[in-house]
């Protein structure tokens, strides 16, 4: 059987983009509500596993055939990563994806907001067996937006179990605000070294197993982190991270949100470059 390649999938563009929608599924209110709590949630089979199939087919496509260039891929030994495959390249299914509206409103709901809900970023993640864990941290201090509510979606591409590297939550710790950054210079600490009272208030989530399809979301403010990969087989993840449409940018330094993506500081960070997921419903 020939292996499927991205040019192969920018050919069924179109014909992936009208049959997507069936393969994605709105979230419950008890996930909501787990989620508002926590500032995290297991959603079981948000993407369809003959979608996730097809990625992952896709995904490791890219990863054997495309030398990393160090902008849009990277090659850091135990990691792979692959920014931008739906938002930029526009390969099916994962351009479908990053615009669907589904996913969109899902968003939208767990920000808690009527606002519009923009798509940030993409990305293929990749731990090989072997090397050191993901250090505790929060997103949010890696964003120049003035206020709360980025997530993530992190898919699994295939069957995963805790002992590949699922991702761990200090659950409720969102409710903490910024923390600040971890790993700053000289300091390899992560941030349950700089702030130990978080392990006291707040319990770590079990480990994680996921299905292909199976999805954990998880807010920019809650404090999660994730084991090295202890198998012989690679973690297959997809990453889709949206962010709120009244966040302001700030005007701090950032590869994606700058003054060349059209921001002004001080302004809604909306623009060409962030595709707009869900609009406000009145």
């Amino acid at each position: 059987m020939m292996r499927m390649t991205l040019d192969d999938a920018k050919a069924e563009h179109k014909a992936i983009q009208i049959s997507i929608a069936e393969d994605v599924r709105p979230v419950t209110e008890a996930e909501l509500e787990f989620y508002y709590g926590n500032g995290w949630v297991k959603m079981e089979r948000l993407i369809s596993p003959q979608l996730a199939a097809r990625m992952l087919e896709l995904a490791k496509a890219e990863i054997l055939d495309k030398a990393p260039d160090d902008v849009r891929s990277h090659d850091r030994g135990v990691w792979h990563d692959v920014y931008h495959l739906g938002r930029d390249d526009h390969i099916e299914p994962f351009y479908s994806l990053v615009r669907s509206p589904v996913i969109g409103r899902n968003a939208q709901l767990f920000m808690r907001r009527d606002i519009p809900v923009g798509m940030h970023n993409d990305m293929l993640a990749v731990k090989m067996p072997g090397g050191t864990p993901t250090g505790w941290h929060q997103d949010f201090p890696n964003f120049p937006l003035d206020r709360n509510g980025l997530l993530t979606f992190w898919i699994a591409l295939d069957d995963l179990t805790p002992e590949q590297g699922t991702m761990h939550f200090q659950s409720g710790s969102h409710k903490e605000g910024p923390l600040g950054r971890r790993n700053l210079g000289a300091d390899e600490r992560g941030l349950l070294d700089h702030v130990p009272y978080l392990e006291k208030l707040y319990p770590r989530s079990e480990p994680i197993s996921l299905k292909a399809g199976d999805c954990t979301v998880h807010s920019c403010m809650v404090v999660h982190g994730a084991p090295a990969n202890l198998t012989d087989r690679p973690r297959w993840s997809y990453l889709l991270s949206c962010y709120p449409g009244d966040a302001c940018w700030t005007g701090a330094p950032h590869h994606n949100f700058n003054a060349d993506a059209g921001l002004t500081p001080g302004q809604p960070a909306l623009s060409p470059r962030f595709p707009i997921i869900a609009q406000p419903r009145g």
